[in-house]
């Protein structure tokens, strides 16, 4: 295949690796006959995320050949092919190359490599756009073999799926819920490795964060009553009980997209209340693992008034699906909620788990009408060529207690009075009743004459 000269030279892509199981001596330089022995593959959930969901299918690339190896460093090695690898390796260069018209970004063939070199003599930190090329044309390429034995439909709840492979080696994962992910084993003992000489960064093998592209949000409701936290998931099965005038804390977890391993370029949230108002300024952001670390200050708040009193968080008109439809379109601010425009987030935080917890006031709320909350996340991602948006969602419910007020005249219970007005009062506060849209507030006293203490309770 080459001599170990060129091998020397060669840096196999790690955009993530995995662990191998075979020990072998440091510092030995190990031919082909040594490649026998099976390895592993571990997959992780970004920020320790379940997996739950994601269907894998693994593909060899090619082995290890030629390792020179110095303790738990690689300092060369070479990656060789077999026929069917290689004319599919072969196959998606010839599809890589030919998505741009100029040949700046194709991949070239190295001497003394076959097919299957080529691929992995591609550099991930200089060499960006053809590495997404070429991990999007492997999965387009009708030459793609067989999933290795052992290597199709893995799925698992965990966080971590551990794959058995039969060599070490480089490999092709395809994801149902994300990115593919190129992916070599580690040598022996050694696991880390770098591009080349030049590559200031030793770059660990042996494990893989997985490159999702899905968007999952999850959203509780927690209410403060009496001195008492009642917190529920919202759901239609675990409603929370409120009443109007009720501050209700929501706090949402969602995972900031991958934007160095899955491509995303845009993140934006949007809060949708229906019956609650948001509390401005009550809004914090903190990463799920390090809560002490306060990064509110990175997420861009729309709320009606800040951004100079933008509606909208503005998307970019350039941005096109395949089908040249808009991918970062506009996204109005609801009335009553919020938006979030995440590209410091997705600049700073890619792949973290982030906690984002503000309040709502409950300001008009039936039995047939209960206020419910949403957020929407959005995410779009990009192949090199052509974007994606990818949404989700997730809604809180909340259930509330209607009663009735009847005035009636003081010598006869069974004669309503005409023209009868209440005022009601919670927790000391006077509260407005807005007839053009139902809404209840405790901006000010009204005047009426009559008051009417709300004593209603949750059952």
């Amino acid at each position: 295949m080459k001599d170990n000269q060129t091998t020397r030279r060669m840096p196999m892509i790690v955009t993530a690796m995995a662990c191998a199981t075979a020990s072998m001596l440091a510092g030995l330089a190990l031919g082909p006959s040594a490649m026998a022995a099976g390895a592993t593959i571990t997959l992780n959930g970004a920020d320790g995320n379940s997996l739950a969901g994601h269907t894998f299918d693994v593909y060899r690339i090619g082995t290890y050949t030629d390792q020179i190896l110095n303790g738990t460093r690689i300092s060369s090695l070479g990656v060789r092919g077999d026929t069917a690898s290689n004319a599919w390796a072969a196959d998606a260069i010839g599809i890589a190359n030919a998505y741009d018209p100029s040949t700046a970004d194709d991949i070239g063939k190295v001497y003394g490599y076959d097919d299957a070199g080529n691929i992995a003599n591609i550099k991930m930190d200089s060499q960006a756009r053809q590495l997404r090329n070429i991990s999007k044309a492997l999965a387009q390429s009708s030459r793609r073999p067989a999933a290795i034995q052992g290597g199709a439909n893995l799925t698992t709840t965990r966080s971590t799926l551990t794959i058995n492979v039969p060599s070490e080696g480089l490999y092709y994962i395809t994801d149902s819920a994300g990115n593919p992910i190129m992916v070599g084993t580690k040598s022996g003992n050694a696991n880390i490795m770098k591009n080349d000489a030049k590559d200031p960064q030793w770059r660990t093998l042996g494990t893989a964060v997985v490159k999702s592209k899905s968007m999952r949000v999850d959203k509780k409701v927690q209410v403060q009553r009496n001195g008492t936290t009642v917190g529920k998931d919202g759901t239609t099965n675990d409603p929370v009980g409120v009443t109007v005038g009720d501050t209700v804390t929501n706090t949402v977890e969602v995972t900031v997209p991958n934007k160095q391993a899955a491509s995303a370029v845009k993140f934006k949230l949007i809060d949708q209340p229906k019956g609650q108002t948001y509390v401005k300024g009550s809004l914090s952001v903190r990463l799920k693992n390090a809560p002490q670390t306060d990064i509110t200050a990175d997420a861009i708040v729309y709320d009606g008034t800040t951004q100079n009193n933008a509606k909208s968080i503005p998307g970019d008109p350039t941005l096109k699906t395949a089908d040249n439809k808009p991918a970062d379109p506009d996204l109005a601010i609801p009335a009553g909620g919020w938006g979030i425009d995440g590209r410091k987030l997705l600049d700073k935080y890619s792949n973290r788990t982030i906690v984002i917890t503000y309040r709502m006031t409950v300001d008009k709320a039936s039995v047939t009408d209960p206020p419910t909350n949403t957020i929407h996340t959005y995410g779009t991602f990009t192949d090199g060529i052509h974007l994606t948006t990818i949404t989700d969602q997730d809604k809180a419910d909340i259930k509330a207690y209607d009663f009735t007020l009847r005035k009636v005249d003081a010598g006869n219970v069974n004669t309503l009075l005409d023209g009868a007005r209440f005022q009601i009062q919670r927790n000391g506060k006077w509260m407005n009743l807005d007839w053009n849209t139902g809404k209840w507030s405790d901006a000010g006293r009204p005047g009426f004459r009559h008051r009417v203490r709300d004593r209603r309770h949750e059952p």
